[in-house]
């Protein structure tokens, strides 16, 4: 029979690595944060003047940028649902023709897309405006995740993140939300 201080250590020779492992993933996860924030406050600039300047985000609040790529996330895809509903169930209906969903063309497939885009909205009963991204605008403001963007009453840049979102920075998108648009009373 093997002894229960052999037992121990190899317990313990077994669990130091574990830890070890979860202790780094989460200094990566940290890491990866950091430079998707600081990648976010450098698009800023860019994706606040094209924004400014591009009649397709005129009179726009919120701006979903979505590519289906990252939906393989399911926190992601959650998440944009998730705002699309709060919206809908919060918010004035004459204030969804301020939300727009832009949506990232892979390829020139664009019956594949309207096909793709049209189940999506369908299935999950979105009602905001949804355009295909057929000016590369994704590339051109270099947004490399679904995100959302929200713009104060100037056109101006209020606040941009990507998804997926921590529990308190999808507070803060609601609170910035609520504080910018008419809320159902």
């Amino acid at each position: 029979m093997i002894s229960k201080k052999i037992k121990i250590i190899v317990l313990v020779l077994i669990l130091i690595p574990v830890l070890l492992l979860a202790t780094v993933n989460i200094l990566k996860f940290k890491i990866t944060q950091t430079d998707s924030s600081n990648q976010n406050k450098t698009n800023n600039k860019g994706l606040n003047q094209h924004i400014y300047n591009d009649s397709m985000f005129v009179d726009k609040s919120i701006i979903l940028f979505i590519d289906f790529e990252d939906f393989s996330c399911i926190q992601c895809e959650n998440q944009v649902l998730h705002i699309c509903k709060w919206i809908e169930e919060n918010l004035d209906s004459i204030k969804n023709d301020t939300i727009l969903l832009l949506v990232k063309k892979r390829n020139n497939n664009e019956q594949y897309y309207k096909f793709l885009i049209g189940n999506w909205v369908k299935e999950n009963k979105v009602s905001f405006q949804v355009k295909l991204d057929s000016k590369n605008i994704f590339s051109e403001l270099k947004v490399l995740n679904t995100s959302i963007a929200i713009l104060n009453r100037n056109n101006n840049m209020n606040y941009y993140n990507s998804f997926p979102l921590t529990l308190i920075q999808l507070e803060e998108v609601k609170k910035i939300i609520k504080d910018l648009l008419v809320v159902k009373s």
